[in-house]
């Protein structure tokens, strides 16, 4: 979903290395079944990572792997850590 609020950040990413639809699909192939519900939101000031995990590794594997893929910041890692399954 694109905001007014998600333009600035948007714009950016789409003159950066990837786009904005491409580097949410970079992750969740990277981080295969460990991510659900993987998802990015644009801010002013970078990236928010959205979405569950199992462990706090595969949290830390999802933010490795999108700062490998971007110089945009990422302004909140909101992935949270869960052992259920209906998260």
């Amino acid at each position: 979903m694109k905001h007014g609020s998600d333009l600035p950040t948007l714009g950016r990413l789409a003159s950066c290395e990837i786009g904005f639809d491409e580097l949410q699909s970079f992750i969740r192939k990277r981080a295969g079944l460990s991510v659900h519900q993987f998802h990015m939101k644009a801010a002013d000031n970078g990236l928010i990572l959205c979405g569950w995990v199992r462990s706090y590794y595969a949290k830390q594997l999802v933010q490795e792997a999108v700062m490998e893929r971007t110089t945009i910041p990422i302004a909140s890692n909101e992935i949270r850590v869960t052992s259920s399954v209906t998260a």
